[in-house]
């Protein structure tokens, strides 16, 4: 049993070496993770920033936007009563117009008869 000893302790000095190896090699990974996982998450807090930046400069725009609209509605129907308005006093000139010309025409007619 005395031979069979140094090849057990050998084999326990080898798995003792791979452990130590492993371990090694564990901290090393878990170094790289955590490294790897405060990027990501200096990533996620950058892209939450920016989205936050994006979002209240969206509702700057939309206010912009919704003001310029209400702006542009109000003007449209301004230019819509002015057309309509002057729709109406050309109807009026118009018959003012055929009115004068009626008369013209009347006062030459009559101006002939009595000539």
């Amino acid at each position: 049993m005395s031979e069979a000893t140094p090849d057990r302790l050998d084999r326990i000095e080898r798995i003792l070496e791979q452990t130590a190896q492993l371990a090694q090699q564990t901290a090393q990974l878990a170094q790289q993770t955590a490294q790897q996982q405060q990027q990501l998450t200096s990533r996620f807090d950058s892209l939450v920033s920016e989205t936050q930046r994006l979002f209240n400069r969206l509702g700057e725009q939309q206010s912009l936007t919704s003001s310029a609209v209400e702006s542009l509605s109000d003007a449209v129907t301004r230019l819509t009563q002015n057309a309509e308005a002057d729709r109406v006093r050309w109807r009026e000139t118009q018959n003012e117009i055929r009115q004068i010309w009626q008369y013209l025409l009347q006062q030459r007619g009559n101006g002939r008869g009595e000539g």
